[in-house]
């Protein structure tokens, strides 16, 4: 057993810091390591956090969760913060282990940094350990492309599925439960669709197809809205024929469901 341990430096070689730019940085800092600890499994609540250990001159402390966890959760937990890194400097494709929400409140740390300031933190492989065995350091402008390479959208025509959420009538638009990934998603439909929209939410959980222009994330392709042309309810199917539906291979994808394979290939091409 360990404590979740991670040491702040801030204005390296220089003398204290701003009471204000502290407190904008450590509140920014507290919501990354608490969504990046979620991540990982670790639930940790706010007030969980305490800041101890500090030194003068370059300000830097460690913070860490009073309740100890696992080793193996320690190094999942590091190996995430790691990932967050590579994320920064080869600015690559998420893995789907650490949240594009966590990746955002990253790079809001550096908010309140001067150009050219930055803040380290330091990892720890035990809680004996009297200094850390890495830093990773982030200035603003990491931070601001992150963010640009985070907000970066591609559109492309496509369909997806799910259940309709609701219904906007006056802005033409409902959302639709994602049934990839249960996130609400945005369609935007024009008038002449919406006597086959209101249909399509006549039958309660009925699963409904939506075609149209897709606007994803390019960093993890997740779906924000659909200018949709073409909606199709799909049938109430028995238990019998809905299983008649698949091949004669059901192992073709490997450990892809149809729909990744399918959305694979269309963003490979």
């Amino acid at each position: 057993m360990t404590l979740l341990r991670v040491r702040m430096v801030l204005n390296e070689g220089g003398e204290g810091v701003q009471l204000s730019q502290l407190t904008d940085i450590a509140d920014e800092a507290e919501k990354f390591l608490r969504y990046l600890a979620e991540d990982a499994g670790i639930s940790v609540r706010r007030a969980e956090w305490l800041a101890r250990n500090f030194q003068n001159g370059s300000l830097q402390f460690d913070v860490e969760r009073e309740t100890k966890i696992t080793l193996d959760q320690a190094k999942d937990f590091n190996g995430k913060f790691e990932y967050v890194e590579r994320v920064k400097s080869e600015r690559k494709s998420l893995n789907g282990l650490v949240k594009h929400r966590t990746l955002v409140q990253y790079a809001k740390i550096a908010k309140a940094l001067g150009p050219h300031e930055k803040i380290a933190f330091g990892l720890y492989h035990t809680e004996e350990e009297t200094k850390p065995y890495r830093y990773l350091p982030l200035t603003k402008r990491e931070a601001e492309i992150l963010s640009g390479f985070l907000s970066e959208e591609v559109t492309y025509r496509g369909s997806i599925h799910g259940l309709i959420h609701d219904i906007g009538v006056e802005e033409l638009c409902f959302h639709l439960r994602n049934a990839r990934d249960g996130n609400l998603v945005r369609c935007d439909f024009s008038e002449p669709l919406y006597q086959e929209v209101h249909d399509a939410s006549a039958r309660r959980h009925a699963v409904v197809y939506v075609h149209g222009l897709i606007t994803a994330r390019r960093v993890d392709r997740e779906v924000i809205q659909v200018r949709a042309d073409r909606i199709k309810v799909a049938p109430a199917l028995s238990e019998e024929r809905y299983q008649a539906f698949f091949g004669a291979d059901p192992n073709y994808t490997g450990q892809l469901t149809s729909e990744e394979f399918v959305e694979r290939g269309r963003y490979e091409h």
